[in-house]
Parts: structure tokens; sequence; C-alpha cells
């Protein structure tokens, strides 16, 4: 079975496992499994993880209003100011195809 790099949801540290299958961190003894990544920690210590959110909500939000919901929704418990930046800049991603769309369609 083929090895990737992959970070504990605990610790964020990396480790080489095998791909597919849950593995102990062996910094933090933490479980990893297959949802963990998909769902961990800084998210699902939330009332509403922004995955349920976002796709409870299907169809309302576009791939770079997604994102907001989901940096900002973890800045505080994972990446802090970094987060709010990513955040930002897709926020700013929206805008500017947003005013693109705006301005083919006046000339259209």
């Amino acid at each position: 079975m083929a090895r990737v790099a992959k970070t504990c949801v605990h610790c964020d540290e990396y480790h080489d496992v095998e791909q597919g299958v849950n593995w102990k961190c062996s910094d933090c003894n933490t479980l990893n499994t297959i949802k963990s990544a998909v769902e961990p920690k800084h998210y699902t210590d939330l009332t509403i993880s922004p995955l349920e959110y976002i796709t409870g909500n299907e169809g309302e939000f576009t791939w770079c209003i997604g994102n907001v919901i989901k940096y900002v929704s973890r800045y505080k418990r994972k990446n802090g100011l970094e987060d709010l930046k990513k955040a930002q800049w897709y926020l700013n991603e929206q805008i500017r195809l947003l005013e693109v769309d705006t301005h083919e369609n006046k000339t259209n």
C-alpha cells in the first residue's frame, strides 16, 4: 500500500503513514481516523462544523465562499491570523469574480 504524509488532527505533526487507513500519532498518541482527517477537532469542537453548514445549505455557496466559512470558523483553533488572511484572499477572489461577471453581462 502507498505511504503518504499525514498531519495529526490533534498536534499537527506530520507522519509517514499508509494511505487510507487509521493511524496512531507517535507524538501525542491520538488515533487519527479517515473521518478525523476530513473533520478534525478544530472543526468538530464547534456546535455546527463548517462541513455540516456548507453541505447542509447545498447550492448556496461558491467554492470561494465555502473556503471563507472554513477559514473563519477555524482561525481561533488553528492558524490565527494566517487563516483570516486566507479567508480574506478567498473573499477578495469572490468579489473579483463577481465584478468580472457583472462587467461581462453589461457588455453583452
